[in-house]
């Protein structure tokens, strides 16, 4: 076997995580409940990785991070509070959520 080839095995293990960096841990994170943190990670995992900027409904944030819509509304806003994340609102329609920390 060619030693550039990779085998299906290898292909498979690539795994694609999110980081969260130590700025925020030291900052931040006593600071939000669990359930905020759950949010927080939710809106990274859906955020563009360049514009770091998401249209992701409740609904979705609510299906991965295993919070009810009110907690996430109130994780959001304790968010952006923190200046954490900044959110554009549109009547009618999904905000859109900008992650702002580093």
């Amino acid at each position: 076997m060619n030693p550039n080839q990779k085998t299906r095995l290898e292909d498979k293990s690539k795994v694609l995580y999110n980081q969260i960096t130590h700025y925020f841990l030291k900052n931040h994170l006593s600071k939000i409940k669990p359930s905020g943190f759950a949010v927080f990670n939710a809106l990274i995992y859906f955020a563009h990785k360049k514009k770091k900027d998401t249209w992701v409904s409740y609904t979705e944030i609510c299906k991965l991070s295993g919070v009810g819509k009110t907690t996430i509304w109130k994780a959001i806003k304790k968010l952006e509070e923190r200046k954490i994340i900044a959110v554009y609102r549109e009547k009618g329609n999904t905000n859109l959520i900008q992650i702002l920390t580093k």
